[in-house]
């Protein structure tokens, strides 16, 4: 053993107090999170997976002699703990399985493995039960079989048989919905208030504790589905529509896979105090003010994932852009262990009925697409307006390329630090130019010239930009300047 080695082991071995480590993640989103397009069920399943870690760890310790929780996400938790005299450790994890196929847990997916600490090298123990987890994944059912018999469908999936004891018998749910969407529809309103707690813990200010007497103001109420969070007819061709935006930190797993336990717990405490910080922020500035200003009084953001390396948000397509740009200002400072933590963002905007499985995968893909983009090593936007989901296909390149010709390719599509040379300043000014085009510029004038861009030759344009740009106040000509300018040798990027 190198004497760096006998450092880090000596280092773990006064870290780790418990005889062995436990993990366990929630596995199966799609049948268990997005499995449905309704918006109580969505927020039920996420929020179900993100409490069962808690309800896990109050299992575990109620079978040990020491339990302590290292490392914790949306659907993960990673423990150290020594069993109760007269247990195995193994016996010890039947207890949490047990515990988490019990009541409205039961619906979900939950992989669980334990070993012995080696105490000499973390990271090994933490690969191996990340191994095991995957294993048994593999090995596991990706549906759970109803145990209703009925001739009734469920309303909501339309798939499983209804269940006879359902909460709400005005109307035929499956066990798994009527659990999940019950539970979305109580945590609705509560999900905020600790996170932005922590805040008023954290930063002990009249600003964070102004937003956590607003979040708990009985006028004010989160929106019940995506017509309420999307639905403004003064919006004009807005009303209805939405903006899904997925979040997901680039190269966040580097981090987590760290030789010693202390930094595993810093890194872990980190994430969670920045993103509720930024999550009670977003919510006052973004939301909150809305809500109080208007008569509605409905709060329009859902999160429909939270945690993790991903989040997801749902909220109105008029708020979409400038909610990005206040992400990347808030997340400005981030780092850990002196090194720039930054983000992939995919967002889509759609009409508020849009099938939001489909939704949140294109956006997913997006974000891995602003990935490659960018090297993962800066902050990345990649966004997408569409009138119609089905007309995009499997394919997103093909889309493109059937879209415009070949002449736009899935990596120009991105906003990276390419375009952004400082992020939120260039971000800014592309609002504020998109802004004054869709205020003067005539949509009668922009068709032509983007039919012109997509099917004639650069030397063939020329009359097409000429009588583009004709009478235009100079305020637009440098909006479309911005535009033209986005990425440089593709000016149907910008567009």
């Amino acid at each position: 053993m190198s004497p760096a080695t006998a450092e880090v082991a000596s280092k773990d071995v006064t870290q780790i107090k418990g005889t062995h480590l436990l993990r366990m993640e929630g596995v199966n989103f799609n049948q268990f999170i997005f499995d449905t397009g309704d918006l109580s069920t969505i927020r039920g399943g996420g929020l179900m997976l993100l409490e069962a870690v808690n309800h896990a760890f109050k299992a575990l310790d109620a079978f040990a002699d020491y339990a302590k929780s290292i490392s914790q996400g949306a659907s993960t938790g990673l423990f150290s703990f020594s069993p109760k005299t007269g247990k195995t450790a193994e016996e010890v994890a039947t207890e949490i399985r047990k515990a988490l196929n019990s009541g409205d847990y039961k619906h979900a997916f939950f992989v669980i493995d334990v070993i012995k600490a080696d105490h000499t090298n973390f990271r090994r123990d933490c690969e191996t039960l990340i191994a095991k987890n995957a294993t048994q994944y593999l090995q596991s059912w990706t549906a759970r079989m109803p145990k209703e018999i009925s001739t009734d469908i469920c309303e909501i999936d339309f798939i499983r048989p209804s269940a006879p004891g359902s909460k709400e018998r005005q109307r035929k749910f499956s066990a798994t919905v009527d659990a999940r969407r019950q539970h979305g529809r109580d945590r609705k309103q509560t999900f905020y208030l600790p996170q932005v707690e922590t805040v008023s813990t954290l930063n002990a200010n009249a600003k964070s504790v102004a937003i956590a007497l607003e979040c708990t103001k009985p006028d004010l109420k989160f929106a019940d589905d995506f017509d309420d969070i999307t639905s403004d007819p003064l919006r004009g061709n807005l009303h209805n529509k939405m903006a899904v935006f997925y979040v997901d930190g680039n190269s966040f797993g580097k981090h987590q896979r760290t030789t010693a336990v202390d930094a595993l717990e810093k890194w872990d405490q980190d994430i969670r105090e920045q993103r509720n910080i930024l999550l009670a922020e977003l919510l006052h500035e973004m939301f909150i003010k809305e809500a109080v200003a208007s008569k509605t009084h409905f709060i329009r953001l859902e999160t429909l994932l939270w945690g993790g390396d991903e989040i997801i948000f749902v909220m109105p397509a008029w708020r979409g852009l400038a909610f990005a740009q206040r992400f990347f200002e808030l997340t400005a400072h981030w780092e850990s262990n002196k090194t720039k933590l930054t983000h992939a963002i995919g967002m889509v905007f759609c009409h508020h009925n849009a099938p939001i499985y489909n939704i949140k995968t294109l956006a997913a893909e997006l974000a891995d697409l602003g990935k490659e983009a960018s090297g993962r090593q800066d902050n990345s936007l990649n966004y997408v307006v569409l009138e119609s989901f089905d007309h995009t296909g499997t394919s997103w390149e093909n889309y493109l390329n059937n879209m415009y010709g070949g002449k736009l390719c899935v990596k120009n599509r991105c906003i990276t630090k390419a375009q952004l040379s400082t992020a939120v300043e260039q971000l800014s000014k592309l609002i504020k130019a998109l802004s004054a085009l869709k205020t003067n510029l005539p949509r009668s004038r922009l068709m032509p010239y983007m039919e012109a861009l997509i099917n004639l030759s650069p030397h063939e344009i020329a009359p097409y930009v000429d009588r583009f740009t004709r009478d235009l106040s100079d305020d637009c000509r440098a909006a479309i300047t911005v535009v033209n300018n986005l990425v440089p040798g593709c000016q149907i990027a910008g567009w």
